[in-house]
């Protein structure tokens, strides 16, 4: 199934805002994000191993606590850059990511979702003799709770039983 949602939040890459707000996409085991308004020669953050489980949980103690993941290893996603010539080449800069924790807290009304991550060498999609320098990244977005059952494609089933967990948690 695919996920896809625009939400309220940031992109940094290096410290530079690389997005004002976030566009997710999640499909199997890929969650890809960049900024909605940027239309050509775009930065995309794409991370795998993912899953819609790693930010929504029906856990009493999770929902109310938080929760986190890091992942480690030699490519857990990648940030690519472009199209850099005519759109349809596909030429592309391209980081592999080595690292990323994901956090997420829930709260009253939404779901705090913060990734930051770091990236080996970069290679030119225009020139593969040609390297980038390392990139650290952070975003975070916000999921808002009516946007839950979208979002995720949840049953009516699930999302009652979900909220009555929210409501005990936050009364």
């Amino acid at each position: 199934m695919n996920y896809t949602g625009d939400f309220k939040g940031k992109i940094f890459i290096n410290g530079h805002t690389e997005g004002t707000d976030v566009s997710i996409f999640l499909s199997g085991e890929t969650l890809i994000l960049r900024d909605p308004e940027e239309l050509i020669r775009r930065k995309n953050i794409s991370i795998s191993p993912f899953n819609k489980f790693m930010i929504f949980t029906q856990d009493k103690n999770l929902v109310k606590n938080g929760f986190f993941y890091e992942v480690k290893g030699t490519k857990v996603g990648a940030i690519t850059e472009g199209p850099l010539g005519h759109p349809g080449d596909g030429e592309f800069n391209y980081w592999p990511i080595i690292y990323f924790k994901h956090t997420v807290k829930y709260f009253h009304n939404e779901i705090s979702v913060e990734i930051e991550g770091k990236t080996e060498t970069g290679t030119d999609g225009m020139d593969s003799s040609r390297t980038h320098k390392p990139c650290e990244f952070i975003t975070n977005f916000v999921i808002p709770m009516n946007k839950l059952q979208e979002l995720f494609q949840l049953t009516d089933f699930v999302k009652n039983n979900a909220f009555k967990v929210y409501e005990d948690v936050f009364k």
